[in-house]
């Protein structure tokens, strides 16, 4: 699939890539936002983080959905609109899906995804649409939803759904939505396989920035309210890619053009994982895509976040290269010189199998990176496709589809069941 414009692509493992433990990797939408300097304070609890600030809203109010907004069908086909016109588009799919299921919506966009054009470039907010439009269509049944959709465009119509599904609250206090945010996400079919079970808790991320008019601070803390560690990080990830570029094209406070770095140098360590993940994105957006630049503030950014700053890097050299994986492995190579190769190795293997939902190309691009990073290529492939199944021999029997060498295969499944990141060779 083409990109026309490397900010209008979202790529999620769908964001993504499926976190599965301490492994998780995350996928990045692009952003084109400026911001002003929102409120800092300093902790009274310092954090094992080097940097003692905190976040804290800016926000006069809690108005609970100043951006947000529900999906409304109307009269609107997709054949009225202009090729220029995105809410019309947006809007026709949406009704496509109202009136004639989520399934058929999904067919058209797929065939006109594969085509670059309008649809194709602004792909990841249409799904959004069109799961809003389903769980309409579905009376706010998120399970039913979900069961219909797909990964199309890097999940967006998922992440539709929960945003939707935020409509309904009447309140904004967080231990409150902490717990109707969990509730969505606990259907037995969304938890069966890690890699939906991603996209919803993720989506939670999303609904909670836009349906809060994108206050990080307590969206963050909304999230650090869920059960577990994997919800709350998944969670995250969703609250930072739409500050990064809100869905809605609302600019975010918490970015700054001085700091292309912030908020991800200013929040608690706890916090970091998902903001350097998708930091380069925020970068190379603002800065031109200059890629030996970027490479460059990875490698002098915080000590300890270096390694995670150079697979967003990774993540984004595969996200801009219109799936071509000789690109993706010059923009790695350019990292070289700042140490960042492993790194961008890692987050590209992960982007390229989410984008793909299969490992097939990802273990083509494998063999042509260098061969002490080959182990660690599949290794991330792992990462990812061990999401899309249940089992450890599912996920095995995926490793073995796409991998003939025993040493590659091993890191594969290593990989998939959440095993430590093996050493390069």
């Amino acid at each position: 699939m083409n990109r026309s414009g490397i900010w209008a692509r979202v790529q999620l493992w769908g964001l993504l890539v499926v976190a599965i433990g301490a492994t998780a990797l995350a996928a990045v939408m692009f952003t084109r936002g400026t911001a002003s300097n929102p409120t800092l304070e300093v902790s009274s609890t310092p954090s094992s983080s080097s940097s003692a600030t905190t976040l804290t809203s800016s926000k006069a109010d809690n108005n609970p959905h100043p951006i947000a907004g529900g999906f409304k069908p109307n009269g609107r086909v997709l054949e009225e609109c202009a090729l220029t016109d995105r809410a019309c588009i947006e809007q026709g799919f949406g009704n496509l899906a109202y009136f004639d299921g989520a399934k058929v919506a999904l067919a058209r966009f797929d065939a006109m995804i594969a085509q670059t054009g309008p649809v194709e470039a602004n792909c990841h907010r249409i799904a959004h649409t069109i799961g809003s439009a389903s769980l309409a269509r579905l009376n706010e049944n998120v399970g039913q939803a979900f069961a219909q959709g797909s990964s199309s465009c890097w999940s967006g119509y998922y992440h539709g759904i929960l945003e939707h599904a935020f409509l309904q609250l009447k309140s904004f206090e967080p231990t409150e939505v902490a717990a109707v945010s969990q509730q969505l996400c606990s259907d037995a079919g969304i938890r069966k396989v890690s890699w939906l079970a991603y996209q919803c808790v993720h989506g939670l991320g999303h609904g909670l920035m836009i349906t809060s008019g994108l206050d990080l601070p307590l969206s963050l803390e909304i999230c650090n309210k869920l059960n577990t560690d994997w919800d709350r990080q998944s969670c995250k990830g969703g609250v930072f890619m739409e500050n990064i570029s809100t869905s809605y094209g609302t600019k975010s406070e918490y970015l700054k053009d001085s700091d292309l770095i912030y908020p991800c140098n200013s929040i608690k360590e706890g916090d970091k994982l998902y903001c350097y993940l998708m930091v380069t994105s925020r970068v190379l957006n603002a800065n031109g895509y200059n890629w030996d630049a970027t490479a460059k503030l990875c490698k002098n950014g915080e000590k300890n976040w270096v390694k995670v700053c150079f697979r967003s890097y990774g993540r984004d050299a595969s996200g801009s290269s219109r799936l071509d994986n000789a690109e993706i492995l010059r923009k790695c190579e350019r990292s070289l010189e700042s140490g960042g190769m492993l790194g961008c190795i890692i987050g590209a293997a992960a982007d390229i199998t989410a984008n793909d939902t299969s490992g097939s190309r990802t273990a083509a691009f494998c063999e042509t990176v260098p061969g002490n990073l080959k182990s660690v290529c599949y290794w991330s492939l792992g990462t990812v496709s061990g999401g899309f199944k249940a089992s450890a021999e599912e996920r095995l029997a995926d490793c073995r589809s796409w991998i003939s060498d025993v040493k590659m295969l091993e890191a594969c499944r290593i990989g998939s069941i959440g095993g430590r990141e093996p050493d390069p060779i």
